[in-house]
């Protein structure tokens, strides 16, 4: 539908055309999809930096701090050198300093470890 009509129905007014253009943080504009991807290609650091930081959020299950500002940094440049590649990032998070030396929280426990220990499963017969 990029740039065409909208149909007619559920609210849609028929004649007036989608406004694919925006813009980015940075000042620059774009119009429509193909003009996204190039913005996008254009400073790829940028939106691989953004993408490392909130896989990073979620992989540690808290937010970033500035201490992990460096590993996300480390990160991107390796990922640079392996053309900005999806596993690259992926494994540089898995490979950082901050998801290798995350913990649980104090007497907290995976809801599998705690069914596991009630029911006995997975401790040798020998200990139960």
């Amino acid at each position: 539908m990029l740039g065409q009509l909208l149909p007619k129905g559920d609210g849609g007014v028929v004649g007036i055309p989608v406004d694919a253009t925006g813009g980015l943080p940075d000042g620059s504009k774009f119009d429509g999809a193909i003009g996204l991807r190039e913005a996008v290609l254009s400073r790829p650091e940028l939106f691989v930096t953004t993408m490392t930081e909130k896989l990073m959020t979620f992989a540690l299950g808290r937010g970033l701090e500035y201490y992990d500002e460096p590993s996300v940094r480390a990160i991107t440049r390796s990922a640079r050198t392996k053309d900005y590649r999806f596993s690259s990032v992926v494994l540089g998070i898995v490979n950082s300093t901050p998801f290798r030396m995350r913990s649980v929280a104090q007497g907290a426990r995976a809801p599998q470890a705690e069914r596991r220990m009630a029911s006995g499963e997975g401790i040798p017969a020998t200990k139960q």
